[in-house]
């Protein structure tokens, strides 16, 4: 009987595992996989982390290559927190070396290196050492078997396509190959040139440089010892805005060619021409002390005007394509929450985007925009990782729509993204860490008597770091990705973890003796926590706020009040609770410390309105007592951003941080043993002016936890570098 034969119905084999497996053989990416393999270079656990990303790659797949991802499918791991110190980070730069010494050994003829850049998509290269290329593969089959392979060869491929259809990528181009910290891209709009601020100099300090994107060249804009950063061109490409921290700090002005810097507005950070070329809009303050201003002003100078000025806070402004709109990050008052807006900047009624309500339900965590392309957003989020991201906001509606798409999927630290007209995309990949660092010091002199030592080597993030008098640490950090609270034994060596939280924890402080550490918890309410050490229960008391320095006998301790409006200082007595200490019906007041000998305390205060200054205060305590603002010394003028403030050991000199200079320094200030007055003007104790090293890029100044230990200071400081990276969408 001819023709086909009646067969049971049945469901289809699923050839697609086997169709993939065919296609890898004759994929040469992965024949270099398989050679990498055999070489026995790879431990087990590395042989089965390469195979995941290159199969991963290969079947189009590579924008999922996610820390979280790779976590769960090759490390079993479900409940993963993104870290430094994580797996999946960890086996990766093994890997990076791995592969190395392998492309130095037994695979130094292969005609393909696999590598790993700054995501988890490994990179194939064909290898540039003058070999020819290796011969095409015979055949080992007669004639009667080549027609029908290659009739199965094209079946497979049909089939394939059919299948998988590759998802779209992105080729990415390393820009900048410094050692050091380069940061703050921006594009020209012809998407032929960047600017960036760039340490390469090697003289300490950031500076401005714009760099051709084709040909690689470069030149330095307008040289100086202060920092130059966030820069942005003009719409023609012929000049660049950017923030500087020469003579007190602003937004200048200079022409790409060289000359006419100019002073646009004092103060200003993160400017961006309108697409006109005929206004800037920029921001003053410290975006992580909220109060901050959006402004715009003239591109030839003038008088700026406010955007939002109602608002409790505003910053991070980027222009809508017309010119007259711009989107920012915003929070309308105190009480509310934030979230970008839409804002005429010629006078109306803002737009609540809607944008922090869906990032919240992407799991994702951003500050303001970065770009608005059209209707697109470009923007850096935490997730698994810092990426960017784009979201959809219509300039007409001020509405965001859909859900947000990820762009880039680097495990460094990816953010500040910057769009040219033909879509290229510049952006930074940095990483940072933060340890506890120590700095030798004659404190009663004020005198440095030594260099830097650094007390923590963590990958981590280690910040408010407090010391007590046996040589007890402790510190915030997040280990184990989540933020945990630790106390180090110098003496011993030995580490411990004291509470582990989902959340942020505030300002851990540890008592003179040892014996206890207190921390705040923000959710539902401020509350203080008291733990011992040696381990126990916790004592919570309620009506708290971040701790700030206990008494010598570790009974009582100031602590930040949240329950008066403005702020004012606290005091929390471990045998009777909390209560506000320090209040002022027009200033907001912080504490800072207690004197050795428990008879003054050292607090700041600020307007509402400014938190660009503060003023130093010192006043007597007296049995748990204050008096009125008649009692307060005034030990700083007001005019500078001066804050953390510790006592010398003798009780005759104040240590601080102090932004005078355009850094964040650690400066002193003498006291009058009698009266306690001012004696003289405050002196600096030790510059941080090199970007590499800095107090600056920590963020809030209370992560630094400048603390008085045994022969000298104590304090977190950050360690960062990075550089530019150009991302392509293939043709």
């Amino acid at each position: 009987m001819s023709g086909p034969q009646p067969v049971p119905v049945r469901e289809p084999p699923d050839l697609r595992p086997w169709v993939k497996r065919a296609l890898l053989r004759w994929n040469s990416h992965y024949r270099e996989y398989e050679r990498v393999v055999a070489s026995d270079t790879l431990s087990p656990a590395l042989v089965r982390f390469l195979r995941f990303i290159v199969v991963e790659t290969l079947d189009g797949r590579g924008e999922q290559l996610t820390e979280s991802a790779i976590a769960e499918k090759v490390f079993k791991q479900r409940e993963f927190a993104p870290s430094e110190k994580s797996v999946v980070r960890v086996e990766k730069r093994r890997l990076r070396e791995k592969l190395k010494d392998y492309y130095e050994g037994p695979g130094k003829d292969d005609p393909i290196i696999i590598s790993l850049g700054s995501t988890f998509v490994p990179i194939f290269s064909p290898r540039e050492n003058g070999l020819a290329s290796q011969p095409a593969r015979k055949w080992a089959l007669g004639w009667r078997w080549s027609i029908p392979v290659a009739a199965l060869i094209v079946a497979v491929a049909i089939l394939w396509v059919f299948l998988k259809k590759p998802a779209e990528q992105l080729l990415l181009t390393r820009l900048t190959n410094d050692s050091g910290f380069t940061t703050d891209p921006a594009i020209s709009p012809d998407g032929k040139l960047v600017a960036y601020a760039s340490d390469r100099s090697g003289e300490g300090n950031l500076d401005i440089w714009v760099q051709n994107i084709g040909t690689g060249d470069r030149v330095r804009l307008a040289p100086n010892p202060a920092d130059d950063y966030q820069p942005s061109f003009s719409p023609d490409g012929s000049k660049v805005v950017f923030r500087s921290d020469r003579d007190g700090g602003g937004i200048y002005t200079a022409a790409v060619l060289g000359g006419d810097l100019k002073l646009i507005a004092p103060k200003g950070k993160g400017p961006r021409f309108s697409a006109d070329g005929l206004r800037i809009v920029y921001w003053v303050g410290e975006s992580y002390f909220v109060r901050t201003q959006v402004y715009v002003v003239p591109a030839r100078g003038g008088t700026p005007k406010a955007v939002l000025p109602e608002f409790y806070g505003a910053h991070d402004a980027v222009w809508s394509a017309d010119g007259k709109r711009v989107l920012l990050w915003g929070q309308r008052s105190e009480a509310s929450a934030p979230d970008w807006w839409v804002a005429p900047v010629d006078g109306g009624e803002p737009t609540q985007t809607g944008a922090f309500g869906v990032f919240a339900r992407e799991n994702l965590s951003a500050s303001g925009p970065a770009a608005w392309a059209g209707d697109e957003v470009y923007f850096a989020a935490r997730g698994d990782t810092s990426n960017l991201w784009t979201a959809v906001i219509s300039p007409r509606t001020g509405k965001i729509s859909g859900t947000p798409h990820r762009v880039t999927f680097g495990t460094d630290q990816e953010g500040e993204p910057s769009v040219a007209g033909n879509g290229s995309i510049v952006f930074s990949s940095f990483a940072a860490s933060t340890n506890v660092w120590r700095l030798p010091v004659d404190l009663n002199a004020g005198k440095v008597t030594g260099d830097l030592l650094r007390v923590t080597r963590d990958l981590s993030t280690e910040v408010f770091p407090s010391i007590s008098k046996n040589r007890r640490l402790v510190f915030s950090s997040d280990r184990s990705g989540k933020r945990e609270i630790w106390v180090k034994n110098l003496a011993a060596g030995t580490d411990t973890m004291l509470a582990s939280s989902s959340s942020e924890f505030d300002s851990p402080k540890i008592s003179p003796d040892g014996t206890k550490v207190a921390y705040a918890a923000a959710s539902p309410a401020w509350v203080i926590h008291v733990a011992p050490t040696a381990g126990g229960d916790d004592k919570v008391f309620k009506n708290g706020g971040p701790p700030r320095d206990f008494t010598s006998d570790g009974s009582m301790l100031l602590f930040e009040a949240k329950t008066c409006s403005p702020y004012c200082v606290g005091l929390l007595d471990l045998t009777q609770g909390t209560r506000e200490l320090i209040k002022h019906p027009t200033l907001a007041l912080y504490p800072e410390s207690f004197s050795p000998d428990d008879q003054w305390i050292a607090f700041q205060a600020r307007r509402p309105d400014n938190d660009s200054t503060r003023t130093i205060y010192i006043t007597p305590f007296h049995g748990a007592t204050v008096g009125g603002p008649e009692t307060w010394i005034a030990v700083t003028d007001g005019n500078e951003m001066d804050r953390e403030v510790k006592w010398a050991p003798d009780g005759n000199l104040l240590y601080f941080l102090s932004e005078r200079d355009g850094f964040r320094c650690i400066w002193g200030q003498r006291l009058d043993a009698k009266t306690k007055h001012a004696a003289g003007a405050p002196f600096p104790v030790y510059h941080f002016h090199h970007t590499q090293q800095s107090l600056t890029n920590i963020g809030s100044p209370g992560k630094v936890g400048l603390s008085i230990t045994d022969g000298g200071l104590l304090f977190s400081l950050t360690e960062t570098t990075g550089n530019i990276w150009l991302a392509r969408r293939r043709r």
